[in-house]
């Protein structure tokens, strides 16, 4: 399998390198899968529907792995994944939320601004109610908000991952009872103000 990595910003850099890796393995072999593992907080939903658009284009599947987080954006492209081929780990964490957006400038530019706005935001919500089968009535609700999903588990619920890679199994520790006097020794009090006190020097 190949393995392609989204981390850090949905951006223009990101997600064209993304993009052209893309086009290139499925032109070395259309029918190897591509795996897309994604630890983003989001960003850019215009670059982010681009790389969705390519995932959907080409004829090899792409597995969607999250490791760490999938917010915003992340999440969608999490759920634009091969349907059955979207995993997360069991303590990740995904968001999901309506467009995020500033403007400013003269009252009629900020109108222009505000339906461009929405309808950026009703074709971030269509993919994801596309692929995740939730309607979109329903996605414009609960996305007013940010809404944090509790792990793999929840995220699976709502249709934005298939499976959650579950954790080996370790026992627990056994309880470690600390000193009493563990935690008031000198060497582990807060060294805050002798760090400011060492940063300056007298000038006589």
């Amino acid at each position: 399998k190949w393995t392609l990595r989204l981390s850090g910003q949905v951006n223009n850099m990101s997600t064209e390198r993304l993009i052209d890796k893309m086009r290139e393995l499925n032109k070395e072999d259309p029918t190897k899968e591509i795996t897309l593992i994604i630890n983003s907080p989001g960003g850019s939903v215009t670059d982010g529907l681009a790389l969705i658009d390519v995932m959907h284009s080409i004829s090899n599947d792409v597995r969607t792995v999250c490791e760490g987080e999938a917010a915003s954006m992340g999440a969608v492209i999490l759920a634009a994944g091969t349907p059955g081929k979207r995993y997360s780990y069991e303590n990740c964490s995904v968001m999901i939320h309506e467009l995020s957006w500033t403007t400013k400038g003269k009252i009629s530019d900020m109108k222009l601004d505000t339906l461009s706005a929405d309808r950026l935001n009703s074709r971030m919500i269509q993919a994801l109610s596309k692929n995740t089968g939730i309607p979109e009535k329903t996605l414009r609700s609960i996305m007013t908000v940010d809404m944090y999903l509790d792990g793999g588990k929840e995220a699976k619920d709502l249709g934005i991952v298939d499976h959650v890679i579950p954790s080996k199994y370790i026992p627990a520790a056994p309880i470690r009872q600390l000193p009493a006097d563990f935690c008031k020794k000198p060497d582990r009090q807060d060294r805050k103000s002798t760090r400011l006190n060492s940063s300056h020097t007298d000038i006589s």
